[in-house]
């Protein structure tokens, strides 16, 4: 996949997986797959993609819309 910064991107849907290991109740910090989470991270860095704010309250956060700048 090649970036291209004339095209708006909105990635939306269940990933399967945090960003972060406080993103989901009762997980302790060794259980939390550090390997996927850094992997998703560098997908949001190298696309240069917005990770929007979700409104509510879960135990966790797989649902997420990623959205380019433009």
């Amino acid at each position: 996949m090649k970036n291209n910064d004339n095209i708006a991107w909105c990635v939306i849907g269940d990933f399967n997986v945090m960003r972060y290991s406080h993103e989901r109740q009762g997980i302790g910090q060794a259980r939390a797959n550090r390997l996927e989470m850094e992997g998703f991270n560098n997908f949001i860095v190298n696309y240069q993609l917005l990770d929007l704010l979700v409104v509510g309250t879960a135990k966790s956060r797989l649902d997420r819309a990623l959205v380019s700048h433009h």
